[in-house]
């Protein structure tokens, strides 16, 4: 799957505006300050922790205070609505929050719509909905869909209460439905669904499935990362996927042997690159010492940088070296994973400019999933084509995004930028000696 837009609407300073994704496999954002590029990946992390159900307490205070945040000064309401397309099927994802005078935040609709992917001017249809203000809160076609949800809620013994409650926690009420239906249909005494209801659990599984795993790193993530408090490894491998901290402040980290071994294997994947963005340089993940807790055998692990024979921990490199093994894990998962969607917000602090470029343009013609990112700098981004580089400006109270126009390879973007946007720019500086021929080979044989 692919995401193909986003439209926000009363979201921090935006009023209503609408981004588009040309590129399948790298969009990089690009413009000044409070012009919208860091509400665009907000508004992704927004939609991906709202799907989470059964998520931790702390991410949903921390979800709560984001949107108290985000709705527009002056306004009550905000709208983020994603467009994805998968193989046959394209969807639109409608979210809309409320905030009430005692500043409490409401979920208050919940919409997906379809239509054929390869029929462009189809409309699309609603496949299923809520509003929490309604008496009948799910919306289908069919009554005899929502006579069965309610016979496998009063099987299951949950309550519209409780499911409420959980909604109002910022968990998804569509999410919090389906997965009761799915755990009915795994009992022996199991209801049998209709085939509308079929249809939409294949769809919005299918739609979750994507959206849960999207991977975000936001600035806040880095900010940790700056403190030398976490580095964030990013897993994706056949048999395990998710974000590990390994925390670098301590001796060891200790993690079950299934996590070890996974963050091992990541870390091999990982150094393929590192060796070639590092001249005489190794990225190595070291067990050191076992322990065997009440549930399980525990492996601990470090990380290390070998330079020309000298071991240096990974806690005691610089943030950009520290940032770069993090970058990587999920560059990594996007070059390989189709449904991959990795967001980043400001890609280029605390990395070199040419480096970047290189890594960049190989993402754009091999990675399998979707990179969108956004930047202070347009140097990394001289060797994109014009369909991966949108543009960002104000028009007095309305944000647009943009695309730059006749683009080739011996267009200057900054000078580009510069006549079109009236600002000043810095000049580039020279590159280091980087092996581009290395770190391409090595990125296309990630691609299965």
């Amino acid at each position: 799957m692919k995401l193909k837009s986003i439209k926000l609407e009363n979201f921090k300073n935006i009023k209503n505006s609408k981004i588009e994704f040309k590129s399948n496999n790298l969009s990089a954002i690009y413009g000044p300050n409070g012009s919208g590029k860091t509400a665009v990946i907000e508004a992704i992390e927004v939609v991906r922790e709202y799907f989470l159900i059964d998520k931790p307490d702390f991410m949903e205070k921390e979800l709560d205070e984001k949107l108290k945040n985000f709705i527009k000064i002056g306004e009550t309401t905000t709208s983020i609505e994603l467009e994805i397309e998968g193989e046959t099927k394209k969807y639109k994802i409608i979210l809309n929050f409320s905030k009430d005078k005692f500043n409490n935040i409401l979920p208050m609709e919940e919409k997906i719509l379809y239509k054929n992917a390869d029929k462009k001017r189809e409309t699309y249809k609603k496949l299923i909905s809520f509003k929490s203000y309604e008496t009948q809160q799910i919306k289908l076609k069919k009554s005899e869909s929502i006579n069965i949800i309610e016979k496998i809620l009063k099987q299951q013994e949950t309550s519209k209460l409780s499911i409420n409650l959980e909604n109002v926690n910022l968990n998804s009420y569509l999410g919090i439905i389906f997965s009761q239906i799915i755990e009915n249909q795994k009992s022996e005494n199991k209801i049998e669904l209709n085939d509308e209801l079929e249809n939409v659990l294949i769809n919005f599984l299918e739609i979750e499935n994507y959206l849960t795993k999207i991977f975000v790193i936001t600035l806040e993530n880095q900010a940790i990362t700056n403190l030398k408090i976490f580095l964030n490894m990013n897993i994706h491998l056949e048999n395990s996927q998710g974000t590990i901290p390994i925390t670098l402040n301590q001796n060891n980290n200790f993690y079950s042997e299934n996590i070890a071994e996974a963050i091992i294997n990541t870390v091999k994947q990982i150094n393929g690159i590192f060796k070639a963005i590092i001249p005489d340089s190794e990225l190595v993940c070291e067990i050191e010492g076992e322990r065997i807790t009440e549930k399980e055998k525990e492996k601990g692990i470090n990380l290390y940088i070998i330079k020309k024979g000298d071991k240096i921990s990974i806690k005691n490199e610089s943030v950009g070296i520290q940032k770069i093994v993090s970058i990587l894990s999920a560059l990594i998962y996007c070059i390989q994973d189709e449904n991959a969607l990795v967001v980043i917000d400001e890609l280029d602090a605390h990395i070199f400019e040419y480096l970047l470029a290189v890594i960049l343009e190989q993402i754009s013609k091999i990675a399998k999933g979707q990179l969108i990112f956004t930047a202070h700098n347009l140097s990394p981004m001289e060797r994109l084509k014009g369909e991966n580089i949108i543009v960002t400006s104000l028009d007095e109270d309305k944000i647009n995004y943009s695309y730059f126009k006749r683009i080739s390879k011996t267009t200057n973007l900054r000078q580009k930028y510069i006549r079109s946007q009236a600002i000043w720019s810095e000049d580039n500086i020279n590159p280091l000696n980087i092996s581009e021929t290395e770190i391409a080979l090595y990125m296309r044989k990630l691609v299965k």
